[in-house]
C-alpha cells in the first residue's frame, strides 16, 4: 500500500472560514441546513404511489413492480457513486462538487415526478422515479460522509447526525404544512399540492446549500499519495480491489448492515402502506397532512432526549429503545380500525413512528461514522462515501423489497385503495403487511444491534490512533511513520 498522508493544507484553509471550528453547534446546523429542502423533496416519495394510483389510475401491482425495479436499480448504483465520491474527495480534497451535482438533479427530477401530465403512463413514472433516486443518491452519500469528516468524537458525531436528521424532519414538516395553507380548497394531499411543494423545495435548496458549502469546512480525512491522484486510470483496478478487501474484512460493518437489512425491510413495509392505510382504510385522508405535521413537531424534541440517552447510556441502548418503540407502534396500528380510530389515537401512533424514524436515521449514521473511523485506522485509508453508499444500498434495497412486499401482500389479499368498502380478506392482508411481518423483521434486527462491537470506549481508542497518525504525518511532512501495535490496539484488530 502506498504511503498515506493527512490532508493538512485543507485544515489551514478552514481557519479562515466564518464559522469557527470550536462552535460545533453552529457548524452542524449549517451542515444540516440543506436537508430541509432535500427532505421536503424526498418525503412525497412514500406518498406518490398512492397519488398515482388514486388520481392517475395506475394499478397497485404495476406500481409495486416499478418501485421494486427502480429502487433495486438505485441501490445497485450506490456503491458506484460512493466509490466515485471517495475518488473525487482524494483528487479535489472536497466533497462539495458532488453534493452540488446531486442537488441539481434532485430538484429537477423532483419537479417532473411530482407534477406529471394528466395522461401519465408507466414509462413516465418509471423514468423520473429512477432519475429522482439517482439525484438523491448523488446528494446524500457525499453529504453523509462529510458529516463524519467535520466531527471526530463519538458524541460529536451523534450530535452532527442528530441535527442533520432533525433538519430533514423539518423538511418533512414543511411538506405537510403545504396542504394546510389557505390557498387550497381541501387539506388533502393531491397533485396540486405535490407540484407546489416541489417548486418551494427547489427554491429553498439554493440559499441553504450556498450557506452550507460556503461556511462549513471540508473536514479532514486520509488521502492516498501521488500514485492514486496523479495516475487515477492506472490505479483504478488496484483501488477497487483494495476497497473490496477493506469491506470484506470489516466485521463490525457486516453486523451493522445486518441490523439495517431487517429493520429497513420492516420499516419499508409499514411506511409504504401508511398513506393508503390512513386514506383508503381509516378514511382520514383529510387530516393526514395535519396529523403528520403535528407529529413531526412533537417528535423533534424527543430526538434531543434520545441524544442525551445516547450520550449517557451509549448508542446501542438508545437504538434498541427506538426499535422497541417501533414495535409498539406497529402493534398499535394493527388494532386500529375505522370504528375505533379518532384524531388523537392516530396522532399518538404517528408521534411514536416519527420519533422512531428520527432516531433510526441519526443513531445508526453516527455508529457507521465510528465504523468508518475504525476502517480508516485499520486499513490506513478513508472510504467514508463507500461505507455510506453501502449503508444506502442496504437501506434502500430493504425499503424497496419491504415496500413492494407490503403493497403486494395487500393487493394479493384484495385490498383496493380506490374502493370505499374493503373486504375482510383485504383488511387482513393490510394488517399482516403493516403489523406482524414488520414486527418479526425488526426483532431480528435488534439481535444484530446487540452484537455491534464498537463502543464509545473503543471508538475513543481509534480516534487517539488517528490523531497520532495526523500528528506524525505533519511532523514527517505528510509521510506518517508506521504505528506499533500495543495492548489497546489488540482489542480492535480482533474485529
Amino acid at each position: 500500500m502506498k504511503n498515506i498522508g493527512w490532508d493538512g493544507p485543507v485544515v489551514e484553509k478552514h481557519r479562515r472560514l466564518p464559522v469557527k471550528l470550536s462552535d460545533k453547534v453552529a457548524q452542524n446546523i449549517l451542515y444540516a441546513a440543506p436537508m430541509v429542502a432535500s427532505s421536503s423533496l424526498f418525503t412525497p416519495i412514500y406518498i406518490v404511489q398512492g397519488i398515482y394510483a388514486k388520481h392517475y389510475g395506475l394499478a397497485l401491482t404495476t406500481i409495486a413492480s416499478v418501485i421494486l425495479f427502480v429502487r433495486l436499480f438505485d441501490a445497485i448504483t450506490d456503491p458506484i457513486i460512493g466509490y466515485l465520491s471517495d475518488k473525487s474527495r482524494i483528487k479535489r480534497k472536497t466533497r462539495k462538487p458532488a453534493i452540488i451535482l446531486g442537488a441539481i438533479v434532485l430538484v429537477i427530477s423532483g419537479y417532473f415526478l411530482y407534477s406529471p401530465p394528466h395522461d401519465v403512463g408507466v414509462l413516465y413514472f418509471t423514468f423520473w422515479f429512477m432519475v429522482f433516486y439517482l439525484g438523491f443518491t448523488l446528494f446524500q452519500i457525499p453529504h453523509l460522509a462529510w458529516g463524519g469528516e467535520i466531527s471526530h468524537g463519538t458524541h460529536e458525531k451523534t450530535q452532527t447526525y442528530t441535527l442533520r436528521t432533525i433538519a430533514g424532519y423539518m423538511g418533512v414538516g414543511m411538506f405537510y404544512s403545504i396542504p394546510l395553507l389557505p390557498i387550497w380548497e381541501t387539506s388533502e394531499i393531491n397533485p396540486d399540492t405535490l407540484e407546489f411543494s416541489a417548486i418551494v423545495s427547489g427554491l429553498l435548496m439554493l440559499p441553504l446549500l450556498y450557506l452550507c458549502l460556503r461556511r462549513v469546512p471540508d473536514g479532514s480525512c486520509y488521502i492516498e499519495e501521488k500514485s492514486s491522484v496523479d495516475n487515477p486510470g492506472q490505479n483504478t483496478i488496484v483501488e477497487i480491489r483494495s476497497t473490496i478487501k477493506n469491506v470484506i474484512h470489516n466485521k463490525p460493518m457486516f453486523i451493522f448492515f445486518g441490523a439495517f437489512l431487517f429493520a429497513g425491510g420492516g420499516l419499508g413495509m409499514w411506511i409504504g402502506l401508511y398513506f393508503i392505510y390512513v386514506d383508503a382504510y381509516l378514511g382520514m385522508g383529510d387530516v393526514y397532512a395535519e396529523i403528520t405535521l403535528m407529529a413531526v413537531v412533537a417528535g423533534i424534541p424527543g430526538a434531543f432526549i434520545v441524544l442525551k440517552i445516547a450520550k449517557g447510556l451509549g448508542k446501542k441502548p438508545a437504538w434498541l429503545m427506538t426499535m422497541l418503540l417501533a414495535v409498539a407502534a406497529f402493534l398499535y396500528s394493527g388494532f386500529l380500525s375505522p370504528s375505533n380510530t379518532g384524531y388523537w389515537s392516530l396522532m399518538i401512533l404517528l408521534i411514536a413512528i416519527t420519533l422512531s424514524f428520527i432516531c433510526v436515521e441519526s443513531l445508526p449514521q453516527s455508529m457507521l461514522s465510528d465504523i468508518v473511523d475504525y476502517s480508516t485506522w485499520k486499513f490506513r485509508t478513508n472510504r467514508g462515501s463507500t461505507y455510506f453508499a453501502l449503508y444506502m444500498f442496504i437501506y434502500k434495497a430493504a425499503l424497496a423489497v419491504g415496500g413492494a412486499l407490503g403493497l403486494a401482500i395487500a393487493g394479493w389479499y384484495g385490498f383496493d385503495p380506490t374502493s370505499t368498502a374493503q373486504t375482510e380478506s383485504g383488511i387482513t392482508g393490510l394488517k399482516l403487511a403493516m403489523t406482524w411481518v414488520p414486527i418479526l423483521l425488526v426483532v431480528i434486527s435488534m439481535i444484530f444491534i446487540v452484537l455491534s462491537p464498537i463502543t464509545a470506549r473503543r471508538h475513543g481508542i481509534i480516534r487517539r490512533r488517528l490523531e497520532a497518525i495526523e500528528a506524525r504525518s505533519k511532523a514527517e511532512d505528510g509521510k506518517p511513520q508506521a504505528l506499533g501495535q500495543d495492548a489497546t490496539e489488540t482489542l480492535l484488530t480482533t474485529y
